[in-house]
């Protein structure tokens, strides 16, 4: 409980120091088994995107070949806006859509293997 605690502590201080947020993914990511993480921020002026350390690179790339225009995720992630705590992939599509989609075919599947060949 002692650990859990101090994570959540460790949470507070990021919501509070918007800097500590990518060491504190990698934290977060590590706990639940995954391999990085993303805190997106919707606001008027837009999205804001902040990753781990560990996935800045993947992210980054993903942006700049435009996966972002055919991102069911985003969409999913805003239509559970009130869902009180972090949702992974696998919350937000069935594991057909995971197997065919071509956002996942094509990019997140092997870059998510090819971030774990780096472990």
């Amino acid at each position: 409980m002692q650990e859990l605690d101090g994570l959540i502590g460790a949470i507070y201080e990021a919501g509070a120091l918007p800097e500590l947020w990518g060491e504190m993914l990698d934290t977060v990511s590590s706990q639940v088994g995954a391999l990085g993480g993303n805190l997106i921020v919707s606001s008027s002026a837009g999205l804001t995107i902040t990753s781990s350390p560990f996935a800045a690179e993947i992210t980054r790339d993903f942006a700049e070949a435009g996966w972002n225009a055919q991102n069911t995720r985003v969409d999913r992630l805003l239509a559970r806006a009130n869902h009180p705590g972090f949702l992974t992939d696998a919350d937000l599509h069935t594991s057909e859509e995971l197997a065919s989609l071509p956002i996942y075919k094509e990019f997140l599947t092997p870059g998510g293997q090819m971030l774990a060949q780096r472990l």
